[in-house]
């Protein structure tokens, strides 16, 4: 039987609240639509075989500025029954702090993990709230409090991270943005985002710059198969736009995930260079 959620207090997973309902009484911060472009390109399609989402693999290494093009960029996430998912950071994705590197990547594979073992059944879009409350937790943890030393960082817009999600949710098809947001560097509270684009057939840009596909003839509406060339196009697109650039913004090994509503896999030739 899984243990009843709650949210985790400075150690994980230990609890000081009431319970899941807490979390259920948040709410949406009014802020204006976002953009999540920047530091990766994130391309999904939903077709008749499920769902094709991909990132691209360039990386900068925030701490010295070098470049790795073989980074995993998008994981595999939940093992909950109801929840068949993959997901992606895009913006900061890490934050070199006084005691240390925080990373949204390690930190978003503890939180899920830790989700495994709850029982979160309920409304569809609950998994992506409690996921978003509970990275914030951490970082909010990691940093003492909820500033952001203005020194060290440059965070040019209210996104500090987003984790942008696509799959099966409750046995729905489902696309979701999840931001941690900050106003002059003091965080706030997470948000949750339902894509406008996001509709059958055609490829959805959760990261990067969505003028280039409709500027690419090649790149068309797929009803039918399993989407990854849509989504290889794509990202191809982003990479081969950015080689023009003095300092490219995407590149790297492409890796695309499969998923159905019962399985996730590699697509073939698409898989992480390091798995």
């Amino acid at each position: 039987m899984r243990e009843r959620l709650r949210r985790p207090a400075r150690t994980f997973p230990r609890v000081h609240t009431s319970g899941f309902e807490t979390m259920l009484r948040w709410r949406r911060p009014a802020v204006q639509s976002l953009k999540s472009s920047g530091m990766t390109a994130i391309v999904g399609i939903q077709t008749s075989e499920g769902f094709a989402f991909g990132a691209d693999g360039l990386t900068k290494n925030e701490h010295n500025q070098t470049i790795c093009t073989e980074t995993r960029k998008v994981f595999f996430a939940s093992k909950l029954p109801d929840y068949n998912l993959a997901y992606a950071w895009c913006g900061h994705t890490g934050l070199n702090l006084q005691d240390g590197w925080f990373d949204f990547f390690e930190t978003s594979a503890k939180v899920i993990e830790y989700l495994n073992t709850k029982d979160i059944n309920g409304p569809s879009d609950r998994f992506f709230r409690v996921f978003s409350v509970l990275v914030r937790d951490h970082l909010v943890v990691r940093l003492g409090g909820i500033t952001i030393p203005s020194q060290k960082f440059r965070l040019q817009s209210e996104v500090v991270a987003c984790a942008a999600f696509m799959g099966y949710a409750d046995g729905l098809p489902v696309a979701k943005k999840v931001f941690i947001l900050h106003h002059n560097h003091q965080l706030e509270e997470p948000r949750l985002d339902d894509p406008t684009e996001f509709r059958f057939g055609v490829p959805l840009i959760m990261s990067g710059p969505d003028y280039l596909v409709h500027r690419d003839n090649e790149i068309s509406r797929e009803n039918a198969g399993s989407g990854v060339v849509t989504v290889e196009k794509c990202l191809k697109s982003f990479i081969n736009m950015s080689r023009t650039e003095s300092d490219p913004e995407y590149g790297g090994h492409i890796h695309i995930a499969r998923i159905t509503q019962n399985s996730k896999s590699w697509a073939d030739d698409f898989a992480p260079m390091e798995d």
